[in-house]
């Protein structure tokens, strides 16, 4: 079996050793699970497993979440700052980000659904030799500066997490 399913089976056992098959009851037993999977991986238990994988995804899983929480909360404060200065302030515009050429279907669909659902950027298309992402940027003064975020803020990111 894998890490995720012994993870599983962990937390199914625990919501029902504590009669809380809630999702909360759940998920506290997600990380129950993983903390007793981890010890006993430490320990050696499962040393020539593949258990050193699962623990490094889950770190990068959480890594990712909270800093794109991060980019989600300065996005709002961004837009609310947008709201409520002169229009003429604005420089919204259409910039087209270089992607790297190995990018693989999913990797691309992730990358513009998490800058679409960023307060103040749209993607709107990507080049049919799937090289380059249109963004739509609320504020697109620097078009170097939207596409530095694109590429080492979600590009990054999401190689590193789904590869």
């Amino acid at each position: 079996m894998t890490t995720f399913v012994w993870n599983l089976l962990l937390a199914v056992l625990w919501a029902t050793a504590l009669d809380d098959l809630s999702p909360r009851g759940l998920l506290v037993g997600m990380v129950v699970g993983y903390l007793v999977l981890a010890a006993a991986w430490r320990l050696g238990a499962d040393r020539g497993g593949r258990g050193g994988a699962y623990f490094r995804k889950v770190g990068q899983t959480v890594g990712f979440t909270l800093w794109f929480v991060r980019e989600l909360i300065v996005a709002n404060v961004r837009m609310a700052r947008y709201t409520v200065s002169p229009l003429r302030s604005m420089r919204p515009g259409i910039v087209a980000v270089p992607m790297e050429h190995d990018l693989t279907d999913l990797e691309i669909t992730t990358l513009a659904n998490l800058v679409s659902l960023t307060p103040g950027t749209l993607t709107l298309d990507v080049s049919e030799d799937r090289r380059v992402l249109f963004v739509h940027a609320m504020d697109a003064s620097d078009p170097q500066e939207v596409r530095l975020e694109v590429k080492q803020g979600f590009e990054r990111r999401i190689r590193e997490l789904l590869r």
